[in-house]
């Protein structure tokens, strides 16, 4: 159970507070002005995927099988020049053995909260915008310089139990085929693997893609369901996506795919009879087209740079765009460290897709895994349960 009071901010996942940061936002407006606002981090919702993210690292894959309610964290700002100017932060902890657990992160980690500054400094130049980390030592007993609130609430929340399938992963890696730019020196100590079925791979290409066609073209996409596993020889954890489901009354448009009450019904509906089967089954991203641009990177012909160079193309959008980070934060903020986004775009050469998981608080690329199949019901299932 976790409760939170909005003028105190309080919360068990959260350690007492040391240190405020401050994100201050400079915003270039369309007549050359600038102009500046500042807000703070919410170590509570602002941080949720960071924190997220420590508990997956630096506990559950240092096979430290602790409930994420049970990490009480420190955050830790790094000072870089006088004034309180970050270059980023930590979070620390303690695991069950006495020693330091440690996630380092950079001052990108926080872009999107110089976003939400910028939108509210100039909405229509927030893209042209830089910003800086300051923090500042909270004096311990005075009373923490928070923003001003209407008034108190407060929001209790029950814990899920984790479950997972103990699968060895070494099996699944083995005969299977690398996918993503340089996977071929992709490191599984560095990001958590991820698993694609072929068949189910080829379906989030299908649905994905789908919309491209229409004229004008639109955003079609579907949900990813899948299974975390940990491997009993290693510890290691990763995530098999197990299905890719279709989705129900979503509202399309050409840079923008709405879930309905209608669509998480039915998500939830195929989650409840598959979970009766394998309990570790779980709604865990989605998937979708940026079909958008077609000219640009369709139509038109590669430049002699792509022509001369085996790397892969650098200009496309087959990334996540500020509304797809804002999703998922909405959806799995603080909740799911493994979620998986896979995005198709296109690049100056023709298609291409990227698949982004959590690192450094935000949804970034990284190679993943494509295997034959996978049947969750040969697998004993695991359980995580709140402290």
């Amino acid at each position: 159970m976790v409760s939170r009071t909005l003028g105190g901010r309080r919360g068990r996942r959260v350690g007492a507070a040391k240190w405020i940061l401050t994100v201050k936002v400079a915003v270039r407006r369309q007549d050359g002005s600038v102009g500046t606002g500042w807000d703070y981090i919410d170590p509570f919702m602002d941080l949720a995927d960071h924190r997220s993210e420590f508990w997956f690292e630096a506990f559950l894959r240092r096979n430290h099988l602790l409930p994420l309610d049970a990490v009480v964290s420190e955050l830790v700002p790094h000072i870089a020049e006088e004034g309180g100017r970050c270059s980023g932060f930590s979070l620390r902890s303690q695991d069950r053995g006495g020693q330091e657990a440690e996630r380092r992160f950079t001052i990108t980690a926080i872009r999107h909260v110089a976003r939400r500054i910028a939108l509210s400094v100039e909405p229509r130049c927030a893209a042209s915008h830089a910003y800086e980390l300051h923090a500042r030592r909270v004096a311990e007993g005075r009373p923490r310089a928070e923003p001003k609130s209407d008034g108190p609430f407060r929001v209790s929340a029950a814990e899920t139990p984790l479950r997972y399938l103990e699968v060895p992963i070494g099996e699944l890696v083995d005969g299977a085929q690398r996918v993503g730019e340089h996977a071929e020196t992709m490191d599984v100590s560095t990001d958590a693997p991820v698993f694609f079925p072929k068949a189910v791979l080829d379906r989030c290409e299908t649905y994905s893609r789908r919309g491209a066609g229409e004229n004008p073209p639109i955003e079609t996409g579907a949900a990813l369901l899948g299974c975390p596993v940990r491997c009993p020889e290693t510890g290691e954890f990763g995530v098999v996506i197990t299905e890719c489901l279709k989705l129900w009354d979503v509202e399309s448009r050409a840079a923008r795919l709405t879930f309905s009450g209608v669509t998480w019904a039915c998500i939830q509906q195929v989650i409840r009879r598959r979970q009766e089967v394998c309990p570790a089954e779980r709604f865990i991203g989605q998937c979708h087209g940026h079909p958008f641009d077609r000219v640009l990177f369709v139509e038109t012909p590669p430049c002699e740079h792509c022509a001369d160079t085996a790397h892969p193309c650098s200009r496309h959008n087959a990334a996540p765009s500020p509304d797809d980070r804002d999703w998922h934060r909405a959806v799995f903020g603080g909740r799911l460290p493994f979620q998986v986004c896979l995005i198709y775009g296109f690049d100056r050469r023709g298609p291409r897709h990227g698949c982004f998981t959590l690192r450094d608080g935000q949804l970034a690329e990284r190679p993943y895994y494509v295997i034959e199949s996978f049947d969750p019901e040969l697998y004993v299932a695991g359980c995580i349960g709140p402290a």
